[in-house]
């Protein structure tokens, strides 16, 4: 039985190296595209499959799909058996030339800062308060692929790979995007100063990425201004609009975070216990959609927040000739 086993060994082994085939659909994919493998010249029994971009080892069949996350060059393997009983196994490889998607450009980025989302580069917020999240803005030429690190106090928070393409600007989150905002919150549960910072791993930058800091109380100030509503409750972008606010406590010192592309544009004035009134203007740039504003004083974290839904600029109708 073993001198068998032994001559069917000799007799597989050159079968397994001379007939197997890799195929690549398409030729030369790019970044972002569904790649197709397809192991060809014999009916393996198992076959694992590796890619070279260090995504992993995945066992399969003769045919699997893989998509790259970075352009370059890799080398992908696929190791087959034929049989269950001899064993043995080989492996055929192939290498696969990764392009950027759309038009070979050069690509660069010239400019980065770091923001929270009202513009500001210093926040305060309450242990474990939850939705804290931080956003890049880049200036850029080209087509590339962005590659880089979230750092909080100089440690990994979260890693990001995202495909730019000719827009010359665009915004990254530390959170997870999904239809309901970013996720994903920055870690919230230590009390005390924190740093964040992103680090661009590709393509190389010639300056240094600026660093925007937040501070964790162990608290909200428990006599602060608790904001609970707001009216009106849907603003226009690229309107100056008076708001009504409610709530206990409401200060004409006290902080609102309005977020990005909104202003407070007159002193907060109180008409009543728990009435006031102030002027902001919300600019055209403002993204349409709900929004969260945040009362505060500079000694606590956020205090109350009330919603705000951010309407799309009316488009002027021109006048008939």
């Amino acid at each position: 039985m073993r001198t068998f086993i032994l001559v069917l060994t000799l007799l597989i082994a050159p079968v397994l190296q001379a007939q197997a085939t890799l195929n690549v659909n398409p030729a030369r994919p790019r970044v972002g595209e569904v790649t197709l493998f397809t192991l060809g010249g014999v009916v393996p029994f198992s076959v694992s499959w590796t890619f070279g971009d260090d995504s992993g080892v995945f066992p399969g069949g003769a045919v699997a799909t893989h998509t790259y996350t970075r352009p370059g060059s890799f080398i992908a393997r696929a190791s087959y058996s034929l049989s269950s009983v001899s064993g043995i196994t080989a492996t055929v490889q192939r290498a696969v030339f990764v392009s950027v998607s759309g038009p070979n450009a050069p690509f660069s980025i010239s400019y980065l800062a770091l923001r929270w989302e009202d513009g500001t580069v210093r926040r305060t917020v309450s242990q474990n308060d939850a939705g804290l999240v931080a956003y890049a803005d880049l200036k850029y030429e080209g087509t590339g692929v962005f590659q880089g690190d979230w750092l909080v106090d100089g440690v990994i928070f979260r890693s990001l790979t995202k495909q730019l393409t000719f827009a010359n600007r665009t915004t990254l989150s530390s959170g997870q995007v999904s239809l309901a905002g970013p996720q994903l919150s920055l870690p919230t549960n230590i009390p005390g100063e924190h740093t964040v910072s992103l680090r661009v791993n590709q393509p190389g930058i010639p300056f240094d990425v600026p660093v925007i800091r937040y501070f964790v109380s162990l608290g909200a100030d428990p006599n602060g201004p608790v904001l609970k509503s707001v009216l009106p409750r849907r603003v226009r972008a690229g309107e100056e609009v008076e708001l009504q606010l409610t709530g206990p406590r409401l200060a004409p010192d006290m902080e609102l975070h309005l977020g990005r592309d909104m202003a407070v544009v007159g002193p907060i004035r109180l008409i009543g216990p728990e009435l006031a009134l102030v002027k902001v203007f919300v600019a055209p740039t403002a993204r349409p959609g709900a929004r969260i504003l945040r009362s505060s004083r500079a000694k606590g974290g956020p205090a109350g927040s009330a919603r705000l839904e951010i309407q799309p600029p009316l488009k002027k109708i021109p006048k008939p000739k």
